[in-house]
């Protein structure tokens, strides 16, 4: 059963209920989201708009107000009460990475709007139109307020409600036995983007993080958005989050491209710096397969056919040296552009000229005078970046010239074809990136949810490291750099024994392994448990029907969550976990602004809802592990802040609480890698050859290292023109993000649904007329992995072949099926990661 609130009518109900004008609730919310809520919360404290006040109110001890009268009417007099507010700061915890700042307005114990709350620094102040919706949330009639157990088979809905003792104590002596039978192993956790906060939370200074260690849990690595991630680690030293300047600092942009990107949706606290550049002059452009609302601001849009941006890239590179628009002071200081490297693909050292002991500190790569002089970078006063020399017997090459090479394989014309790009638009993308400069690539997923992920961004890391559009004012690859850890104390948050001499990881690609067959990696490794919190795999992971048919055979699946989400559906036990506002937290990890958010206890937690920081503190007293979580939220937050960094700049527990927000990066922080090109990297140079690249992928019999030591591409699995799977399913299927929900989340927002009220697939004209479909037909997409059944919308933004539909929609909001079952798992051999987008369909009138 769902529990339901029991608070009365939500707010925009009793909006409807006492509006003289009678404005419909779909009207007046495509208004003002914002309104309604303010307007509900009226409602909310039992007061009515004034035309339908009551003659008899209680008079309070000041004055009464009187109406001016009107020639039409009676003078009319009313004793308006003072209304006694309490307003706390307030953030959300779900990672859309905003991180914006509330003010909680609670009214009687009850939230009854949000607005705005000054950042401590002013420029990032917004709220999306999300964050005016919580008072939604807090009370939607869909939030859990009891532990549940399942009393009849897995997925059939059926719960009884039981206490906390029961479930903690039920849960932990299942979880000891399994343990006890099979190792602490057996039991393994996921945790993704349901909440980052920073003491209950996905996050590093979490007590999740400690409650992992202490119980020697597998880790359940979930291969999501990783492919971005893992290239610009190997290359730069640091994942895309850290890999661009503070976004304020766009405003220095004089080229921006927008390159797998929709922060008109996703990103919304960045987009206003995009708008703001280019409203002062700087090129904007938008290189996606799908027309959006990025494009409709930008100077020029680039229809790219689908994980064909590394093709693109490369045809960049070789415009710009065939130019000589690259950046040669740069290259020579900081990237491995004048290492010199060997036919075993490795650089030459030291010790392979005999002056340094071989793997010790002292072994570095050297460059080359070109004159016959080798040594280390600082003693070489000008280094070449070209040509192949001898030092001694052995034949070398300078990474730069490998790379000119491998580009040299990419002429323009080649990636006109590959890409769909006119030869022309290539060259004036080149020359534009290369020449306005600074200039920025703003990029997250888009070309990273493909079974050629990795390769698309080595090859765009590259084209900003030729060019030098990294680490300066106005340029740089990725998202933001804001701090990502500064002024935080993540040490103590593992400083906790382990029943395990290291915790074991395995990807949620090959989970069905696991748990069905009792291997992995080709070894026996019986998983047998599952803890699920901040993530809902059975919605989001692709092949969700292999999902379904492995947590079906655990012997324990304990889910933590607000609602009954689709993955708790097929829970064991579930454990309701209290709304953000309704305990102490802090948002440390955001990547759109550079400040941490307080997060006061606004409101009572809703029934028995518990926060997920009380929640691990009661398993773990369960468990036998209480003397390592003998603290409060407030203790915690305080040992977070307790490091001189921090103190340094007075940032403490009392400096954070009264500001609600405290800005973290200092002034002359905002760029990154910004001192003399220093990356953090083993050589502290960027890399677009690597000599040792190593896989993230923990399965591949046989890894082809040809395709990994410089940039390459080479076309998707499912999606490219020549796979086989386009015979038989022709069309791409997309999955897009919405503007009304962070993946799974907000889907019980009544509010929001009356503006997003449908799933629905989106079809080229050209599709729609060569498949005989209708705007507003039902229809089917499926392929061998499963199907959803939902109502089309005909739109010029798709490219013929091109169909898309808006992820985040329960298999009970659909006519049937779900978006996720059509997604494959199967990963690239070097970078494990889900290829969302990487999905071939077939559709058909339903």
């Amino acid at each position: 059963m769902k529990s339901h609130c029991g608070d009365g009518p939500t707010s925009a109900s009793v909006l409807h209920a006492a509006s003289p004008t009678q404005v419909s609730r779909r009207t007046f919310l495509r208004g003002s989201a914002a309104a309604a809520i303010a307007a509900g919360a009226v409602g909310l404290v039992g007061c009515a708009p004034e035309a339908q006040k009551p003659a008899d109110v209680e008079k309070p001890a000041n004055e009464p107000v009187e109406a001016d009268a009107e020639p039409n009417g009676p003078t009319l007099t009313y004793d308006i009460a003072p209304v006694q507010e309490e307003i706390y700061p307030g953030t959300c915890g779900g990672f859309c990475n905003g991180g914006c700042s509330y003010n909680l307005h609670v009214r009687d114990g009850k939230l009854v709007r949000v607005s705005v709350r000054e950042m401590d620094d002013p420029d990032y102040t917004r709220v999306c139109q999300k964050g005016y919706t919580h008072p939604y949330r807090v009370y939607s009639s869909e939030r859990l307020t009891k532990p549940l157990r399942r009393v009849g088979e897995k997925g059939s809905g059926q719960w009884e409600e039981i206490s906390w003792d029961e479930a903690i104590s039920e849960i932990c002596e299942q979880w000891r036995d399994l343990s006890d039978q099979y190792g602490p192993e057996t039991i393994a956790t996921a945790a993704l983007t349901g909440t980052f906060e920073a003491i209950g939370g996905n996050f590093s200074t979490s007590l999740y993080t400690r409650f992992k260690k202490v119980t020697g849990m597998t880790t359940i690595g979930n291969a999501v958005d990783a492919a971005t991630k893992y290239v610009c680690n190997r290359m730069m030293g640091q994942d895309y989050f850290n890999t661009a300047n503070e976004p304020k600092d766009l405003a220095n942009a004089k080229t921006i491209l927008i390159w797998g990107a929709n922060p008109a949706v996703s990103q919304m606290q960045i987009m206003h710096f995009i708008t703001e550049a280019h409203a002062k002059g700087a090129n904007l452009v938008v290189i996606d397969p799908l027309y959006n609302a990025n494009t409709s601001l930008a100077d020029k849009f680039v229809p790219i056919k689908s994980a064909t941006d590394g093709a693109l890239a490369l045809a960049m590179m070789n415009e710009v040296i065939a130019n000589g628009w690259e950046d040669r002071d740069f290259l020579q200081n900081s990237t491995v552009a004048p290492f010199l490297v060997k036919p075993d693909h490795k650089f030459l050292r030291l010790s392979d000229l005999g002056l340094a002991e071989a793997g010790s500190e002292e072994d570095r790569p050297v460059v080359t005078d070109g004159e016959g002089a080798f040594d280390v970078p600082e003693k070489i006063t000008n280094p070449v970046i070209e040509g192949t020399f001898h030092a001694g017997d052995v034949e070398v090459t300078c990474a730069y010239t490998l790379l000119a090479e491998r580009v040299a394989e990419w002429p323009v014309e080649r990636a006109s074809e590959v890409t769909g790009i006119s030869v022309q638009d290539i060259r004036d993308l080149a020359r534009m990136y290369a020449q306005d400069t600074p200039a920025t690539i703003y990029t997250v997923f888009g070309a990273d949810h493909y079974y050629n992920g990795h390769w698309n961004y080595s090859c765009m890391v590259a084209l900003a490291l030729l060019t030098g559009n990294v680490g300066k004012s106005g340029a740089g690859i990725g998202v933001a750099n804001t701090g990502k850890q500064n002024a935080l104390n993540t040490k103590f948050a593992s400083d906790v024994p382990s029943p395990v001499e290291k915790a074991k990881t395995i990807q949620m690609l090959r989970i069905e392994d696991a748990i069905l067959n009792h291997s992995y990696n080709d070894e026996p490794f019986e998983l047998h448990g599952m803890f699920l919190s901040y993530v809902n795999p059975i919605a989001n992971a692709a092949d969700r029907n292999r999902t379904i048919e492995a947590f079906k055979e655990l012997d324990l699946l304990v889910v933590v969550d607000m609602v009954l989400s689709e993955t708790a559906e097929y829970a064991d036990y579930v454990l309701p976990c209290s709304h953000w506002f309704e305990h102490e937290s802090m948002m440390a990890t955001m990547i759109m602004h550079p400040c941490l958010v307080y997060s006061a206890a606004a409101l009572d937690p809703l029934g028995d809802s518990k926060s997920d920081f009380d929640i691990l503190k009661l398993l773990a007293e369960g468990l036998g592990y209480g003397e390592h979580f003998q603290f409060d939220t407030t203790e915690w937050l305080k040992m977070i802040l307790d490091n001189d960094e921090a103190r340094q700049m007075g940032l403490t527990y009392e400096s954070l609480t009264q500001k609600g927000s405290f800005r973290r990066v200092p002034s002359d922080k905002t760029f990154v890698f910004a001192e003399g090109g220093v990356f953090p990297t083993a050589t502290k140079r960027a890399a677009f050859y690597l000599e040792d690249p190593k896989p993230s992928n923990d399965y591949q019999p046989d890894f082809d290292f040809e395709k990994e030591y410089l940039p390459y591409w080479e076309e998707a699995m499912e999606v490219g023109e020549h796979s086989a799977a386009r015979e038989k399913y022709p069309l791409q299927l997309i999955s897009e993000h919405s503007r009304f929900r962070t993946h799974t989340q907000w889907g019980d927002v009544k509010a929001l649904m009356e503006v997003d009220d449908q799933q629905y697939l989106y079809i080229s004209p050209d599709d729609a007329v060569s498949y005989g479909i209708a705007d507003g037909d039902k229809v089917r997409v499926f392929n061998d992995r499963g199907e959803f059944v939902t109502y089309v919308r005909v739109r010029p933004n798709n490219p013929q072949g091109i169909v898309s539909a808006v992820k985040g929609w329960r298999a009970d909001q659909v006519i049937s099926g779900h978006l996720s079952n059509l997604g494959t798992k199967k990963s690239n051999g070097f970078c494990a990661n889900q290829p969302f987008n990487d999905v071939a369909v077939a559709i058909e009138k339903a």
